[in-house]
């Protein structure tokens, strides 16, 4: 595993030619995963930094009193009633969220991502997915 002791080491390696457009914190439109399911998390140079208790690509996991993954616990999220149901694996970061948006010619993976976590068709829960994304 890489170590990113410098964080300007981490920023040239991910296409930010200055550092600041590495390490700014987006508040508007921003090019992060449904926008980090604000307040659990904050998008900072188009990757999501969640708070404690949350994790994901776009921080709307996290664990119930049994230790069981669960979305967007509190916000009433339940998934579409209509199938197909898909189970999105949690990568590390740097495989598929630690993403320069903009330094990116057709961001298709990043937009298809951002769709089946916003659709409504995302379970936390293996057993019930008709499908897996990875």
């Amino acid at each position: 595993m890489r170590s990113w002791g410098d964080f300007s080491q981490m920023c040239k390696a991910f296409v930010f030619h200055v550092q600041h457009n590495c390490t700014f914190e987006t508040k508007m439109a921003t090019p992060c995963i449904n926008g980090c399911n604000t307040p659990r998390g904050r998008c900072q140079a188009g990757w999501c930094h969640c708070q404690p208790g949350f994790y994901g690509a776009d921080c709307s996991l996290s664990l119930d009193p049994g230790g069981k993954s669960q979305l967007l616990a509190g916000a009433g999220y339940e998934p579409r009633k209509r199938k197909p149901w898909i189970y999105v694996y949690e990568l590390p970061p740097r495989f598929n969220t630690w993403i320069n948006i903009r330094s990116i010619d057709r961001p298709l993976d990043f937009m298809f991502h951002q769709r089946i976590l916003s659709s409504g068709s995302q379970v936390a829960d293996g057993e019930q997915a008709d499908y897996f994304y990875m």
